[in-house]
């Protein structure tokens, strides 16, 4: 083989792994972009919010899974937080409920 061969082989040689270079960057950019996407994909599509009023469940037994319902002063009560009880370390659920507009056209809860 002679000198000229020799070296062309060489330069081939640092050609391709300076290509291969390039490519690995390549990839690692596009895992990258898939990362992205997957995050956008899932931000943009939150879980369903179903919510359905107590009166389509006229004939379901609340205490075997041990719920309340609450019927008071006529008021939707929402559910807001589920906290741990201080005292008896068991959840408690905190409700509220729309008290109209006062006079400074301003929501108020009860």
């Amino acid at each position: 083989m002679s000198d000229v061969e020799e070296k062309l082989i060489v330069k081939l040689g640092q050609r391709i792994n300076e290509q291969n270079e390039i490519l690995q960057m390549i990839a690692a950019s596009l895992e990258g972009v898939e990362s992205h996407l997957r995050q956008i994909a899932v931000s943009s599509n939150p879980a369903p919010n179903y919510q359905r009023s107590l009166s389509e469940y006229p004939t379901f037994d609340w205490p075997s899974i041990g719920a309340t319902v609450l019927n008071w002063d006529a008021a939707h009560w929402a559910r807001r937080a589920v906290i741990l009880n201080r005292l008896t370390a068991r959840p408690v659920m905190t409700l509220s409920a729309s008290a109209g507009v006062n006079p400074s056209s301003t929501r108020s809860v009860r």
